[in-house]
C-alpha cells in the first residue's frame, strides 16, 4: 500500500506545526478519553472524596487494563506491532488515558506521517539557578535540521527549531511558545514555582521501535490516522 508521506524537509515551520497539530486532532476525534491525571486537577476533586475515589478508580484501569496488556504483549524485538495493536484497542475500548499513553499514539501517528517525533522529557531550573527536579509529563519532541542529542539539557528559550507535540494538553508549538504555556496557561497541572525555566532532556527511549511493518499495517488498517493534506484541520466526529 503506496501512501505518500509528508516530507518534513520540504516543509517550512508554520507548516510543520499545522501538521502536527492535525496529529493532536486526530488523537482526540480517534481517542475520545478520560484522564485521571486532569481528574485529580478539579476544584471539587480536591475537597470531595467521591471524585477522589473515581479519579482512583480511574487510574488504576489505566494501569491494569490499557498499561498491563501492553507490556504483555511485547516480547522483545521482533514483537513491536502486537504492541502498538494493543495500545490501539485498548485506548478505544477503556476510553481513558493519561498524558504517557496519548504520548505513545503521539509518536506512532507522528510516524505513520513522516513525522519522526520523538520522547523527551522536562526539567525545572528554578529562579535560584537550582535543578527542580522533572515535571511528570510525558511530551513528544521533533527536531528540525539538528540531532536529538545536540539539544539535550538545553533550555526551552533557546530551541526555537525544536517543536513540542503534546496530545495530551492538545496542542503544537515550538520550544520557547510551549514554555509559556506549560508556565501560564497549564500551570495548574504542574504547580512550577514563579521564575523558574523549562530544560529539555532527551534520554534514550526504552518504548519498542516503530517499524516498517507497524508504520505499514497501521497504514492498512487504520487510514484515519493519516493526514489529509487537502484540509486544514480534522475536525471532530459528530
Amino acid at each position: 500500500m503506496n501512501i505518500p508521506i509528508l516530507n518534513i524537509d520540504r516543509l517550512s515551520k508554520t507548516q510543520i506545526k499545522k501538521e502536527a497539530e492535525k496529529i493532536c486532532r486526530i488523537i482526540n476525534s480517534e481517542f475520545p478519553s478520560i484522564s485521571s491525571t486532569k481528574i485529580s486537577e478539579f476544584d471539587n476533586t480536591k475537597i470531595n472524596p467521591y471524585f477522589q475515589q473515581y479519579t482512583t478508580k480511574v487510574q488504576k484501569r489505566i494501569d491494569t487494563e490499557v498499561r498491563k496488556p501492553l507490556w504483555l504483549a511485547y516480547r522483545g524485538e521482533g514483537s513491536e506491532l502486537p504492541f502498538y495493536q494493543t495500545l490501539v484497542e485498548k485506548i478505544k475500548d477503556i476510553k481513558a488515558a493519561n498524558c504517557g499513553d496519548l504520548s505513545k499514539l503521539c509518536r506512532l501517528i507522528c510516524n505513520m506521517n513522516g513525522i519522526p517525533s520523538y520522547k523527551a522529557e522536562m526539567l525545572i531550573k528554578k529562579k535560584d539557578g537550582q535543578f527542580g527536579g522533572s515535571i511528570d509529563h510525558a511530551i513528544q519532541i521533533l527536531p528540525l535540521h539538528i540531532t536529538k542529542e545536540s539539544i539535550a539539557f538545553k533550555p526551552f528559550a533557546k530551541l526555537k527549531d525544536v517543536l513540542i507535540i503534546d496530545p495530551w494538553l492538545g496542542f503544537a508549538d515550538f520550544a520557547p511558545k510551549a514554555e509559556e504555556k506549560f508556565l501560564k496557561e497549564f500551570s495548574r497541572f504542574f504547580c512550577i514555582e514563579d521564575g523558574s525555566k523549562i530544560i529539555l532532556d532527551v534520554y534514550k527511549d526504552l518504548e519498542p521501535k516503530i517499524t516498517t511493518k507497524v508504520i505499514e499495517y497501521f497504514r492498512q488498517h487504520f487510514p484515519q490516522f493519516i493526514i489529509d493534506k487537502n484540509k486544514q484541520l480534522i475536525s471532530h466526529k459528530q
